[in-house]
């Protein structure tokens, strides 16, 4: 999710219930460092990607484990 406060555009994504332990938190919270839309919404989009993948490296892990 885009979030546009006074200092700028962030990132946010809500970790999954079953990562949270591991994460050690609720959220993903990230400063975009920018003030224009298009390009927060380019560094968003990536920040989704790497997140996602954060995710599956941890599930393939739990698998293993099992």
């Amino acid at each position: 999710m885009l979030i546009r406060l006074q200092s700028g555009f962030h990132f946010r994504r809500g970790i999954p219930v079953r990562f949270r332990a591991a994460l050690g938190k609720r959220e993903i919270w990230h400063s975009l460092k920018t003030l224009d839309r298009n390009l927060a919404r380019t560094l968003s989009a990536f920040r989704v990607h790497q997140s996602g993948h954060v995710f599956i490296g941890r599930n393939i892990l739990a698998q293993q484990g099992n």
